[in-house]
C-alpha cells in the first residue's frame, strides 16, 4: 500500500502541523509533522479533520484571514465518508455548491484558495487538498479561462456596470486591475446569489479581498 507522505507529496513542504487528532486517522501517528497549532503561525501544509460542510467552510476561511496558510502551501482537510459507520457522512457531489466553489477553476470564493486533489485515506475519512495559489498561478489560469469559451460565467459580464457603481473608486481599480478571468468569476459569484442578503454578504466579501489585496502591496 502506498504510504500517506508518498500519497500527499509531503516531502514537498518543511513546515506541517496537524490541527486536531482523531482516533480514526492512525495513519497520522508515524508522520513527521507539528501537532501544536497556531493561527498566528505560516506553515507550508496544515492537516485538518472536519465533520460538517459548515465547519469546512468556516476553517478555510478562518486560514484565509488569519494568512496560516503560505502562498504554494496546501491544506488537507480530512472529511467523514458517506457510510462509514462512525460520523455523520458528507456526499464528496455537495462539496462545491456548499462552499460555493467556482465550478471552472475550483476557487474558493474571495481567496486564493484552490481545490485540486481528493484521496481516500481510510474507511472513515476522504481527504481533499486545497492549495494556496500562488500569483504567478493566478494569473495563468485566468489567461487559460480567458482563451476559452466560458459558459455560465461569461453570461455574468453584463452586469459589471451594476457592480462598479456599488463600489468606491478605489475598489473600482482595484477590481479593474484584476485580469479578466478573475473579474468574470467575482461577476457570476456576486450575481448568481438569489437573495439580497447573499448578495450583500458577497459584495463584502469581494471588497474585502480588494481591501486586502491593498494591502498586500503596500
Amino acid at each position: 500500500m502506498e504510504s500517506l507522505q508518498r500519497k500527499l507529496s509531503l516531502n514537498r513542504y518543511q513546515h506541517i502541523v496537524l490541527v486536531n487528532e482523531n482516533e480514526h486517522s492512525p495513519e497520522l501517528s508515524d508522520l513527521n509533522l507539528d501537532r501544536e497549532f497556531s493561527w498566528q503561525m505560516q506553515y507550508d501544509c496544515v492537516l485538518l479533520h472536519v465533520f460538517s460542510l459548515t465547519e469546512m467552510k468556516e476553517q478555510l476561511y478562518r486560514l484565509h484571514e488569519h494568512q496560516t496558510l503560505r502562498e504554494g502551501g496546501v491544506c488537507y482537510l480530512m472529511y467523514p465518508k458517506l457510510n462509514n459507520g462512525i460520523y455523520p457522512g458528507i456526499h464528496r457531489d455537495h462539496l462545491f455548491p456548499a462552499l460555493e466553489v467556482d465550478d471552472a477553476l475550483g476557487f474558493l470564493p474571495g481567496t486564493h484558495y484552490k481545490f485540486n486533489r481528493m484521496v481516500s485515506l481510510n474507511a472513515v475519512w476522504t481527504i481533499i487538498g486545497i492549495k494556496h495559489a500562488s500569483a504567478k498561478e493566478l494569473e495563468r489560469l485566468s489567461r487559460q479561462s480567458d482563451t476559452k469559451p466560458s459558459g455560465r460565467v461569461a453570461d455574468y459580464v453584463q452586469y459589471e456596470s451594476d457592480l462598479l457603481q456599488r463600489l468606491t473608486s478605489e475598489e473600482q481599480m482595484r477590481f479593474k486591475q484584476l485580469t479578466p478571468g478573475r473579474q468574470r468569476q467575482w461577476l457570476r459569484h456576486l450575481y448568481s446569489a438569489k437573495t439580497q442578503p447573499t448578495k450583500d454578504k458577497r459584495l463584502n466579501e469581494l471588497q474585502n479581498s480588494l481591501s486586502a489585496e491593498s494591502r498586500d502591496e503596500k
